[in-house]
Protein backbone atom coordinates (compact mmCIF):
# COMPACT_ATOMS: atom_id res chain seq x y z
CA UNK A 1 0.00 0.00 0.00
CA UNK A 2 1.26 3.54 -0.31
CA UNK A 3 1.63 6.43 1.60
CA UNK A 4 -0.01 9.55 0.43
CA UNK A 5 1.78 12.45 0.40
CA UNK A 6 -1.21 15.09 1.96
CA UNK A 7 -1.05 12.40 5.05
CA UNK A 8 2.86 12.81 4.85
CA UNK A 9 2.79 16.82 4.65
CA UNK A 10 -0.04 16.52 7.74
CA UNK A 11 1.94 14.69 10.14
CA UNK A 12 5.37 15.52 9.42
CA UNK A 13 5.20 19.30 8.39
CA UNK A 14 8.42 20.07 9.42
CA UNK A 15 10.17 17.24 7.53
CA UNK A 16 8.81 18.24 4.49
CA UNK A 17 7.97 22.36 4.65
CA UNK A 18 11.08 22.82 2.03
CA UNK A 19 10.07 20.27 0.22
CA UNK A 20 8.22 20.85 -3.57
CA UNK A 21 4.77 19.03 -4.22
CA UNK A 22 6.61 16.87 -6.44
CA UNK A 23 9.70 16.35 -4.29
CA UNK A 24 6.67 15.38 -1.33
CA UNK A 25 5.13 13.11 -3.63
CA UNK A 26 8.76 11.30 -4.64
CA UNK A 27 9.66 11.09 -0.84
CA UNK A 28 6.13 9.45 0.37
CA UNK A 29 6.91 6.94 -2.70
CA UNK A 30 9.46 5.21 -1.08
CA UNK A 31 7.81 4.85 2.37
CA UNK A 32 6.17 0.85 3.32
CA UNK A 33 3.08 1.73 4.85
CA UNK A 34 3.07 -1.10 7.69
CA UNK A 35 0.39 -1.85 10.33
CA UNK A 36 1.48 -3.48 13.83
CA UNK A 37 -0.24 -4.65 17.07
CA UNK A 38 0.22 -3.85 20.36
CA UNK A 39 3.53 -5.50 21.84
CA UNK A 40 5.12 -5.88 18.42
CA UNK A 41 8.82 -5.53 18.39
CA UNK A 42 10.27 -3.58 15.56
CA UNK A 43 13.47 -3.56 17.08
CA UNK A 44 15.65 -5.54 19.10
CA UNK A 45 18.50 -3.84 21.41
CA UNK A 46 21.96 -5.01 20.02
CA UNK A 47 20.49 -7.00 17.00
CA UNK A 48 21.21 -4.90 13.43
CA UNK A 49 19.10 -1.81 12.67
CA UNK A 50 18.59 -1.11 8.87
CA UNK A 51 14.97 1.06 8.60
CA UNK A 52 13.47 4.59 9.87
CA UNK A 53 9.83 3.52 11.51
CA UNK A 54 7.83 6.72 11.10
CA UNK A 55 4.64 6.68 13.26
CA UNK A 56 1.52 7.98 11.36
CA UNK A 57 -0.68 6.37 13.95
CA UNK A 58 -0.84 5.17 17.47
CA UNK A 59 3.08 4.73 19.55
CA UNK A 60 5.73 2.79 19.86
CA UNK A 61 7.77 2.17 23.25
CA UNK A 62 11.70 2.72 23.41
CA UNK A 63 13.05 0.44 26.43
CA UNK A 64 16.24 -0.61 27.82
CA UNK A 65 17.18 -4.43 28.85
CA UNK A 66 18.25 -4.33 32.45
CA UNK A 67 17.96 -7.94 33.19
CA UNK A 68 15.40 -9.77 32.15
CA UNK A 69 13.58 -6.78 32.04
CA UNK A 70 12.66 -3.66 29.63
CA UNK A 71 12.96 -0.67 31.13
CA UNK A 72 10.98 2.08 29.55
CA UNK A 73 12.59 4.89 28.31
CA UNK A 74 9.65 6.95 26.33
CA UNK A 75 7.38 6.90 23.55
CA UNK A 76 7.00 8.09 20.50
CA UNK A 77 3.77 9.52 19.05
CA UNK A 78 2.55 10.66 15.57
CA UNK A 79 5.15 12.71 14.23
CA UNK A 80 7.81 11.25 15.64
CA UNK A 81 10.30 8.58 14.76
CA UNK A 82 12.64 5.63 16.09
CA UNK A 83 15.90 3.90 14.01
CA UNK A 84 16.90 7.70 12.35
CA UNK A 85 20.70 6.09 12.86
CA UNK A 86 20.12 2.82 11.37
CA UNK A 87 18.50 4.14 8.11
CA UNK A 88 21.74 5.81 7.27
CA UNK A 89 24.40 3.46 9.28
CA UNK A 90 22.91 0.15 9.97
CA UNK A 91 24.46 -1.56 12.80
CA UNK A 92 23.29 -2.72 16.30
CA UNK A 93 20.84 -1.13 17.90
CA UNK A 94 20.89 1.01 21.29
CA UNK A 95 17.31 0.11 22.23
CA UNK A 96 14.47 -1.97 22.38
CA UNK A 97 11.41 -0.52 19.81
CA UNK A 98 7.79 -2.06 20.60
CA UNK A 99 4.41 -1.27 19.54
CA UNK A 100 2.55 0.62 22.46
CA UNK A 101 -0.65 0.34 21.00
CA UNK A 102 -2.08 -0.80 17.13
CA UNK A 103 -0.38 1.46 15.57
CA UNK A 104 0.33 2.56 11.65
CA UNK A 105 3.69 3.38 10.16
CA UNK A 106 5.70 4.35 7.31
CA UNK A 107 9.12 2.64 7.11
CA UNK A 108 12.10 4.28 5.05
CA UNK A 109 14.70 1.21 4.60
CA UNK A 110 18.25 2.30 4.72
CA UNK A 111 18.42 0.83 0.68
CA UNK A 112 15.36 3.29 -0.31
CA UNK A 113 17.49 6.09 1.77
CA UNK A 114 20.46 5.39 -0.18
CA UNK A 115 18.69 5.85 -3.52
CA UNK A 116 16.80 8.69 -1.84
CA UNK A 117 20.00 10.44 -1.78
CA UNK A 118 21.11 9.35 -5.35
CA UNK A 119 18.11 10.34 -6.71
CA UNK A 120 16.43 13.18 -4.68
CA UNK A 121 19.30 14.99 -3.08
CA UNK A 122 16.82 17.77 -1.37
CA UNK A 123 14.56 15.04 0.28
CA UNK A 124 17.89 13.33 1.64
CA UNK A 125 18.95 16.43 3.01
CA UNK A 126 15.29 16.99 4.60
CA UNK A 127 16.23 13.51 6.04
CA UNK A 128 19.43 14.10 7.51
CA UNK A 129 18.64 17.94 8.64
CA UNK A 130 15.94 16.32 11.27
CA UNK A 131 18.15 13.61 12.47
CA UNK A 132 20.78 15.88 13.15
CA UNK A 133 18.36 17.39 15.14
CA UNK A 134 17.33 14.89 16.85
CA UNK A 135 20.90 13.89 17.43
CA UNK A 136 21.33 17.43 19.24
CA UNK A 137 18.00 17.10 21.22
CA UNK A 138 19.26 13.39 22.99
CA UNK A 139 22.34 14.74 23.73
CA UNK A 140 20.61 17.29 25.86
CA UNK A 141 18.28 14.79 27.59
CA UNK A 142 21.24 12.24 28.17
CA UNK A 143 22.51 15.02 30.13
CA UNK A 144 19.32 15.59 31.94
CA UNK A 145 19.30 12.11 33.15
CA UNK A 146 22.88 11.62 34.11
CA UNK A 147 23.12 14.38 35.99
CA UNK A 148 20.96 16.88 38.02
CA UNK A 149 21.44 19.62 41.11
CA UNK A 150 21.25 18.11 43.98
CA UNK A 151 19.44 19.80 47.14
CA UNK A 152 22.61 21.50 48.40
CA UNK A 153 22.81 22.94 45.12
CA UNK A 154 25.93 20.70 44.19
CA UNK A 155 25.57 18.42 40.68
CA UNK A 156 24.89 15.08 41.27
CA UNK A 157 24.96 11.89 39.28
CA UNK A 158 21.24 10.09 39.78
CA UNK A 159 21.36 7.69 42.39
CA UNK A 160 21.34 4.34 41.17
CA UNK A 161 18.11 3.66 43.39
CA UNK A 162 16.18 6.11 41.34
CA UNK A 163 16.95 4.27 37.98
CA UNK A 164 16.86 0.55 37.08
CA UNK A 165 19.88 -1.07 37.97
CA UNK A 166 22.76 -0.86 34.64
CA UNK A 167 20.64 2.01 32.75
CA UNK A 168 22.90 4.60 33.85
CA UNK A 169 26.13 2.61 32.86
CA UNK A 170 24.24 1.94 29.60
CA UNK A 171 23.25 5.54 29.27
CA UNK A 172 26.89 6.42 30.07
CA UNK A 173 28.51 4.09 27.89
CA UNK A 174 26.32 5.36 24.36
CA UNK A 175 27.38 8.91 25.60
CA UNK A 176 30.85 7.83 24.96
CA UNK A 177 30.76 5.99 22.33
CA UNK A 178 28.70 8.58 20.28
CA UNK A 179 31.63 11.11 20.94
CA UNK A 180 34.01 8.73 20.30
CA UNK A 181 35.86 8.98 23.75
CA UNK A 182 36.54 5.10 24.16
CA UNK A 183 37.22 4.66 28.00
CA UNK A 184 36.91 8.15 30.19
CA UNK A 185 39.50 9.68 32.14
CA UNK A 186 40.09 11.42 35.20
CA UNK A 187 39.96 14.98 34.63
CA UNK A 188 44.08 15.51 33.57
CA UNK A 189 44.31 12.15 32.42
CA UNK A 190 47.04 10.95 29.94
CA UNK A 191 45.87 12.33 26.30
CA UNK A 192 48.27 12.53 23.21
CA UNK A 193 51.20 14.96 23.28
CA UNK A 194 51.62 15.21 19.37
CA UNK A 195 49.17 14.49 16.60
CA UNK A 196 48.81 11.18 15.05
CA UNK A 197 48.24 12.91 11.41
CA UNK A 198 50.13 15.69 9.72
CA UNK A 199 49.04 19.26 9.27
CA UNK A 200 46.97 19.78 6.43
CA UNK A 201 45.72 22.50 3.96
CA UNK A 202 42.16 23.52 4.28
CA UNK A 203 41.21 22.73 0.81
CA UNK A 204 43.01 18.96 1.43
CA UNK A 205 40.61 19.03 4.47
CA UNK A 206 37.29 19.56 2.32
CA UNK A 207 38.82 16.96 -0.01
CA UNK A 208 39.18 14.81 2.59
CA UNK A 209 37.03 14.81 5.35
CA UNK A 210 33.99 12.16 4.87
CA UNK A 211 31.53 14.97 5.25
CA UNK A 212 32.66 17.11 2.36
CA UNK A 213 34.34 14.75 -0.21
CA UNK A 214 31.21 14.05 -2.15
CA UNK A 215 30.64 18.09 -2.33
CA UNK A 216 30.51 19.00 -5.72
CA UNK A 217 33.47 21.36 -6.73
CA UNK A 218 31.45 24.96 -6.44
CA UNK A 219 29.96 23.55 -2.95
CA UNK A 220 33.55 22.99 -1.52
CA UNK A 221 34.93 26.29 -2.95
CA UNK A 222 31.68 28.18 -1.19
CA UNK A 223 32.55 26.19 2.31
CA UNK A 224 36.50 27.08 1.57
CA UNK A 225 35.34 30.89 1.14
CA UNK A 226 33.39 30.66 4.45
CA UNK A 227 35.75 29.58 6.83
CA UNK A 228 38.63 31.76 8.27
CA UNK A 229 42.17 30.30 9.05
CA UNK A 230 43.80 30.87 12.67
CA UNK A 231 46.19 29.81 14.68
CA UNK A 232 46.28 29.72 18.16
CA UNK A 233 49.02 29.54 21.05
CA UNK A 234 49.24 26.95 23.91
CA UNK A 235 46.49 26.89 26.20
CA UNK A 236 44.21 29.25 24.81
CA UNK A 237 40.32 28.34 24.82
CA UNK A 238 38.55 28.59 22.00
CA UNK A 239 35.08 27.01 23.02
CA UNK A 240 34.06 27.45 27.08
CA UNK A 241 31.27 24.83 28.41
CA UNK A 242 28.09 26.54 28.94
CA UNK A 243 28.38 29.30 26.40
CA UNK A 244 26.80 29.86 23.13
CA UNK A 245 27.84 27.99 20.11
CA UNK A 246 28.73 30.46 17.45
CA UNK A 247 31.18 28.53 14.92
CA UNK A 248 32.31 24.73 14.10
CA UNK A 249 36.25 24.81 14.32
CA UNK A 250 38.25 22.56 11.18
CA UNK A 251 41.56 20.85 12.95
CA UNK A 252 43.94 21.81 10.50
CA UNK A 253 47.29 20.98 12.11
CA UNK A 254 47.89 20.71 16.41
CA UNK A 255 45.90 19.25 19.38
CA UNK A 256 43.01 20.47 20.88
CA UNK A 257 41.73 19.15 24.32
CA UNK A 258 37.77 18.43 25.11
CA UNK A 259 37.19 18.63 28.62
CA UNK A 260 34.05 17.93 30.21
CA UNK A 261 33.33 19.39 33.49
CA UNK A 262 33.18 16.94 36.12
CA UNK A 263 30.61 17.15 38.49
CA UNK A 264 31.61 16.80 42.36
CA UNK A 265 31.56 13.09 43.40
CA UNK A 266 30.82 12.04 39.92
CA UNK A 267 32.59 8.38 38.91
CA UNK A 268 34.00 10.03 35.66
CA UNK A 269 34.85 12.70 33.71
CA UNK A 270 35.81 12.96 30.10
CA UNK A 271 38.95 13.99 28.67
CA UNK A 272 40.17 13.68 24.37
CA UNK A 273 42.22 15.23 22.32
CA UNK A 274 41.54 15.50 18.34
CA UNK A 275 43.77 16.36 15.94
CA UNK A 276 44.04 17.16 12.15
CA UNK A 277 41.47 16.04 10.08
CA UNK A 278 38.48 16.44 13.07
CA UNK A 279 35.87 18.76 13.62
CA UNK A 280 35.30 20.49 16.99
CA UNK A 281 32.02 21.99 17.71
CA UNK A 282 29.97 20.29 15.14
CA UNK A 283 26.61 19.87 16.42
CA UNK A 284 26.62 23.90 16.63
CA UNK A 285 25.41 23.36 12.65
CA UNK A 286 22.26 21.99 14.20
CA UNK A 287 21.81 23.28 17.31
CA UNK A 288 22.42 26.43 18.55
CA UNK A 289 22.24 25.85 22.06
CA UNK A 290 25.17 26.36 24.75
CA UNK A 291 28.57 24.13 24.56
CA UNK A 292 28.75 20.58 25.86
CA UNK A 293 32.64 20.81 26.59
CA UNK A 294 35.69 22.75 26.82
CA UNK A 295 37.61 22.82 23.78
CA UNK A 296 41.92 23.66 24.43
CA UNK A 297 44.98 24.31 22.42
CA UNK A 298 47.70 21.91 23.74
CA UNK A 299 50.45 23.50 22.01
CA UNK A 300 49.77 25.45 18.92
CA UNK A 301 47.26 25.05 16.78
CA UNK A 302 46.06 26.17 13.21
CA UNK A 303 42.10 25.74 12.63
CA UNK A 304 39.66 26.62 9.99
CA UNK A 305 36.82 28.65 11.44
CA UNK A 306 33.41 28.52 10.00
CA UNK A 307 31.44 31.46 11.59
CA UNK A 308 27.51 30.63 12.26
CA UNK A 309 26.63 34.62 12.20
CA UNK A 310 28.48 35.48 9.34
CA UNK A 311 28.05 32.26 7.05
CA UNK A 312 25.36 31.92 4.75
CA UNK A 313 25.94 28.24 4.34
CA UNK A 314 23.64 27.85 7.41
CA UNK A 315 19.97 28.90 7.66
Amino acid sequence: MTVAASKLSQVYPHLVEHLSEEEREYLASLLELRRVDAGEELITYGEVSDSLFMVAEGDLVVSLPTGDDLVDLGRRGAGRWVGELGVIEPGPASATVRAGSDATLWVLTHEAFLRMREESPCCGAAIMEQVSKDVAARLRTCNAVLFREGEDGHVEMVPSHEAAEGVVAKLIHQIKDLFDLGEATPTGGAVPTRPTRPGMSLRTFLEQHSSFGSLAEEDREHLFQACEVREFPDGHTLIREGESRDAVYFILDGLIEVQVHKPEGAAFATDRAMGPGEIVGLVALVDRGRRSATCTARGPVKVAVLSLEGSNLIQ
